[in-house]
């Protein structure tokens, strides 16, 4: 999925539709309006150990993102890092460093619950 925003630099996000953490970066950037593109990571088959995806994500997990040459895994960094860049001086980065750090402690907080959460399903 394309959508166009303000800066004309594409992220490429790469994961998978049954990951909760790569929904939650897909969500993000389209409430912000970043222009991204979905690199759906087929993890039962095993794409993401594929040398071509290491070069991406060397932690061989979804969600990865590439914007331009940079690189970066885990969902709260990605939240993080897009949030700080295209949401700066909105309830998703206030100029505020302390609400900012409200922020990526929820973040934080939200993805490791989430994903205790689906791992525990997902494996049962």
């Amino acid at each position: 999925t394309m959508s166009t925003g303000k800066d004309s630099q594409v992220v490429e996000l790469y994961g998978s539709a049954f990951s909760q953490p790569t929904r939650a970066v897909q969500w993000l950037c389209r409430l912000l309006d970043i222009p991204h593109e979905f690199k759906p990571v087929n993890l039962q088959e095993g794409e993401n150990h594929t040398a071509q995806y290491k070069a991406i994500c060397y932690f061989e997990k979804v969600p990865a993102i590439r914007h331009g040459t940079y690189c970066l895994t885990e969902s709260a960094a990605i939240l993080n890092y897009l949030s700080r860049k295209y949401g700066k001086g909105t309830d998703w980065w206030p100029e505020n460093d302390e609400v900012a750090g409200r922020v990526a402690e929820y973040t934080a907080w939200h993805c490791s619950a989430n994903g205790l959460y689906q791992a525990g399903v997902s494996w049962v």
